[in-house]
């Protein structure tokens, strides 16, 4: 996601909003070759044919793990989804032209979701010390506490938004580790892959 704010930021400087969206548009359909070539004969079975097995959801604990990951990747990407358009507004009530707050909106964006990347880490040495379930649970409630006052941030010091922003991409993104690895220790080894399917 970084990657993609930062190539958004980047391009609408020289192209606009129509052409930065047909180029990452093209650069996106061009990855989908590459994936099917990537994939080709994987994820069979001894038949050849893999099979979804839906009797997993019969555990609680996998259903639980499954739907916290859903309520994680649904803030990471709501959050996503309208970083950049916030600071971009914040960055036109400052007086940038609305162009150039859209290009700098999205770089500075980027960077927020780009140090999520340590969150992960962190997230995931934090769970083998302190447990699964408490570290999400502490990390779900950093990240809530700072949803609660971040967009007050825009009418202050454009540091302290910057600041708090890549505090706030850390904690939005350090349970991926947790539920990730929480699913291969709940579910049955035999429908681990089924448990994983449901939880992606």
């Amino acid at each position: 996601a970084g990657a993609s704010l930062s190539a958004t930021g980047l391009l609408l400087s020289a192209f606009g909003w129509r052409g930065a969206a047909l180029v990452l548009g093209i650069v996106s359909a061009g990855a989908l070759p590459l994936a099917l070539r990537s994939a080709g004969g994987s994820g069979t079975t001894s038949d050849g044919k893999a099979r979804l097995d839906p009797a997993v959801l019969r555990d609680g604990a996998v259903v639980r793990n499954i739907l916290a990951y859903t309520g994680h990747a649904w803030e990471l990407y709501v959050v996503r989804g309208w970083l950049a358009a916030f600071l971009a507004g914040v960055l036109t009530a400052r007086g940038l032209d609305e162009t150039s707050a859209s290009a700098t909106g999205s770089q500075w964006a980027a960077l927020m979701a780009g140090v999520g990347a340590v969150g992960v880490f962190l997230g995931g040495w934090l769970s083998d010390s302190l447990g699964r379930a408490r570290t999400a649970l502490l990390l779900a409630f950093l990240s809530g506490v700072i949803s609660l006052f971040f967009g007050f941030l825009g009418v202050g010091s454009w540091v302290l938004l910057v600041v708090v922003g890549c505090l706030y991409g850390v904690f939005i993104s350090a349970d991926s580790a947790v539920y990730s690895t929480a699913i291969t220790e709940l579910a049955a080894p035999e429908k681990l892959g089924s448990a994983q399917a449901f939880q992606a």
